[in-house]
């Protein structure tokens, strides 16, 4: 199964809670041959994972459920 994955944003900025990151890299995912697979990835500069949102039949999303920044827990 081949899988196509396309760099379609480096300048993306994401809210989680009260906490912005800026120059979030988005990357769109399709499987030509299956439906509703589709997704898209935010990965964060030095961070890497922040997002990733599922527009299938079962739209889904998932997020960073905790990061340390500058020596500083954040829980979102």
């Amino acid at each position: 199964m081949v899988w196509y994955a396309t760099l379609t944003s480096k300048t993306d900025t994401i809210h989680l809670d009260n906490y912005t990151f800026y120059n979030c890299y988005r990357f769109f995912f399709d499987i030509p041959m299956m439906a509703d697979d589709e997704h898209v990835i935010w990965l964060a500069p030095d961070i890497g994972f922040v997002e990733e949102t599922y527009f299938g039949g079962t739209a889904d999303r998932k997020k960073l459920e905790a990061v340390q920044i500058d020596g500083v827990q954040i829980e979102f």
